[in-house]
Formats: structure tokens, C-alpha cells, sequence
């Protein structure tokens, strides 16, 4: 884990507090609701400080569905079923195809959304790090889909077990077992 000496932490909560000061000037109703970052520091510990500074008007996580992340990755395919398919063999993924939506397929803990784009977006492959229990077995799993091997299932120094494949829409996807702690 990085830790940022006390003279970078209030280096970087001074640039933190000031592009907040002017994306929200103190007229505008949201700033009420935004702690500068060197207040949230002195304030609160560990991993309270994760949290980011700003919070919505209503001050939990409604701003979001339940059950989703902040950041949720989305795949533009021109084949949502096939990729869908590839997912649940692959990951034991869950979802299904929705007209006039994206495909809210849930891997494990995250949910990832897959669509075609209509036309609007061009086709884009992704680059995702998933944790799994067996990497082995995962990734023989994608092999027999029909996924092009990277990587070999091999033991990384910082303690996962990780191989990496690319299926057929050339999305990549680095499958890990954490085998530390």
C-alpha cells in the first residue's frame, strides 16, 4: 500500500480542496455538502478517508442501484449473446440479454455491462483484472471456449495466481486467484 509522507498528503488535499473550490463555489447548494480534504483528514481515520469528499444532496448512496459499484466497466460488442454466453461459461456469470438495455451481467461480486451500441458507440473491447477462486480451472474454462491463451496460469511476486486470455470480441481478461492473507 502507498503511503504519502504528511508534507505530499497536504500537498495533494491543497490541490484536492482547491479544484473542488472551483467546481463548486460556495453559491452553488452541492458545495454545502463538501468537506475539504484536509478537514475530512484531521476528522476521520483509516478507511473512512477512503470515502470520497463529496456526497450526494441526500448524503448516502442512492446516486447508484443497489448492489453496484461506482465504476462499473461496459463492453460494446456487436454480439452481446455470444459474449454473454462466453461469460456465464467462463465466469459463472449472471444475466440475460434486455431489449433497448444494456445486459447487466454480474461476475461474482461486480456487475459488468455489455451492449451493442446501437449504432452510436463502435464496438470496444475491455481489459479486465477478475478475481476468482480456482485461476486454473477459470482459465481452462476460457480456453475450451474458444479464448486465445496470453498467459499461463502462473504465480505473480505480489502474491496472486494469474493467467490472462483474450476472447473471441478481443476483450482481455486477467483471471487471479489471491493466494496471500
Amino acid at each position: 500500500m502507498y503511503a504519502a509522507s504528511a508534507p505530499a498528503r497536504a500537498h495533494m488535499d491543497a490541490l484536492l480542496d482547491e479544484a473542488l473550490k472551483q467546481t463548486f463555489p460556495a453559491s452553488d447548494p452541492v458545495a454545502i455538502n463538501i468537506e475539504t480534504a484536509s478537514d475530512r483528514r484531521r476528522t476521520q481515520s483509516g478507511a473512512e478517508r477512503l470515502r470520497p469528499a463529496y456526497r450526494g444532496s441526500r448524503g448516502d448512496d442512492r446516486f447508484r442501484p443497489d448492489g453496484w459499484h461506482a465504476v462499473t466497466p461496459r463492453i460494446i460488442t456487436s454480439d452481446v449473446a455470444g459474449l454473454l454466453e462466453f461469460l456465464k461459461i467462463v465466469f459463472d456469470a449472471e444475466g440475460e440479454l434486455r431489449s433497448g438495455a444494456p445486459a447487466e451481467v454480474k461476475i461474482g461480486d461486480s456487475i459488468v455491462m455489455v451492449s451493442h451500441g446501437d449504432g452510436v458507440r463502435p464496438a470496444m473491447a475491455a481489459f479486465l483484472y477478475v478475481y476468482v477462486e480456482d485461476a486454473d480451472e477459470t482459465y481452462r474454462r476460457a480456453v475450451a471456449a474458444g479464448a486465445e491463451s496470453i498467459e499461463r496460469p502462473a504465480d505473480m511476486p505480489y502474491g496472486d495466481r494469474r493467467a490472462t486470455v483474450r476472447d473471441a470480441w478481443a476483450n482481455i481478461w486477467q483471471i487471479a486467484t489471491c493466494r496471500t492473507g
